[in-house]
């Protein structure tokens, strides 16, 4: 198929890209030209600039289009209109921050029992409640309260040009080689280092992720089938527990680790990855539970752990054509460097038992099937 990337340079776009190129698509990239212009030398690169300059794009016919990079509905209003009646398909990447916060329920306490009837009802679907702008808003300045308005308009820009043909992808927590963030990197490489490891609650909490290798592969399936609709997009299929992650990631080690369970939420002032504040944890922010889409066509298996590194490597590895990502897990990353001496305003819960590793256990897979 003749593939248009809209991006394709930065942390899921090399992924795409490749995965493509290994299928025996052929693929086009657009984009500014201004970064990680070394990758991927025998690709067509088309240059320009969402904002404005699309003029690359005329004249140009493509199967699918793929747009991974789109912040702003100005930006997919532009390029969807220039190109619906060049490309048969357009597949949106957005994201899970698109619900509302009613959607996400956070509260500082746990109301419903873990992996129980009752969470699951509460999970996050399609068709669960989206975000809009501020009243008064004017502008395209994207800050914590515009981000997933804007996210929301932008698919409706990319149906609005595609009426049937287009898909939307709302990714949640994407992790895996390139991830510009300590949200998941911190957990394999604080684990791999050994010694005391503190993690938030009592363990029992869900955790939803989904590496871009995986990701990528998954959407440009959906392009080779034409597949059109809404869906969520995250793993694992079946329930992962914070304390299942974090044994999981122990078993693909060989250090000795202690684990260390902590009270709700971050001291004052700390920082710390985005997994350590899973759904129902931090009063703050949270990540919500979602609903995998469902439904068979086309299928996928992801395994959290493992891959063909027996330590971590499926997170730490360099990504793609060869750019090397920013090293992960810094020293001292986390609160405290993730010990317990290093947070020690943490109300510490005693070791954690080991938990029943179904879902966590190397190699084990999860699930994500989209619907018609």
């Amino acid at each position: 198929m003749r593939l248009l990337i809209l991006g394709g340079t930065g942390f899921i776009g090399p992924h795409m890209v490749e995965y493509a190129l290994s299928r025996g698509h052929t693929v086009t990239m657009f984009n500014r030209g201004r970064s990680n212009t070394h990758l991927f030398p025998d690709v067509e690169k088309l240059v320009g600039d969402r904002n404005g300059d699309v003029s690359a794009l005329e004249g140009r016919e493509w199967d699918v289009v793929l747009d991974n990079n789109a912040t702003l509905p100005s930006w997919v209003r532009r390029t969807a209109q220039l190109l619906k009646d060049s490309a048969a398909h357009y597949i949106h990447v957005s994201t899970i921050s698109v619900y509302a916060g009613a959607s996400f329920a956070v509260k500082p306490e746990r109301t419903v029992a873990p992996g129980s009837p009752e969470e699951e009802a509460r999970r996050i679907h399609e068709d669960s409640e989206l975000m809009v702008l501020p009243d008064g808003q004017e502008g395209e300045e994207v800050t914590g309260a515009t981000y997933g308005p804007f996210k929301v308009l932008a698919e409706e820009e990319a149906r609005r040009a595609f009426p049937g043909r287009a898909a939307i992808v709302r990714p949640g927590l994407i992790v895996g080689p390139g991830d510009p963030t300590d949200r998941f990197t911190y957990w394999p490489v604080r684990v791999d280092r050994g010694g005391e490891v503190l993690a938030p609650g009592d363990g029992l909490d869900s955790v939803q992720i989904i590496d871009a290798r995986d990701l990528t592969g998954w959407i440009v399936r959906l392009a080779v089938e034409g597949v059109s609709g809404t869906y969520n997009a995250t793993g694992p299929e079946a329930r992962l527990s914070l304390a299942e992650m974090v044994y999981g990631i122990r078993a693909v080690t060989s250090s000795s680790v202690q684990l260390q369970l902590g009270g709700h939420g971050l001291p004052s002032g700390a920082r710390g990855p985005t997994l350590v504040q899973p759904a129902g944890m931090d009063p703050r922010r949270s990540y919500g539970i979602r609903a995998n889409c469902t439904g068979s066509r086309p299928g996928a298996r992801f395994p959290v752990f493992g891959g063909d590194d027996p330590r971590h490597a499926r997170v730490a590895r360099g990504p793609p054509g060869g750019r090397a990502s920013r090293p992960p897990g810094r020293p001292g990353a986390g609160p405290g460097g993730g010990t317990a001496e290093g947070v020690a305003r943490w109300p510490l819960a005693p070791e954690l038992p080991s938990p029943n590793r179904r879902s966590g256990s190397r190699g084990q897979p999860l699930g994500l099937r989209p619907t018609p």
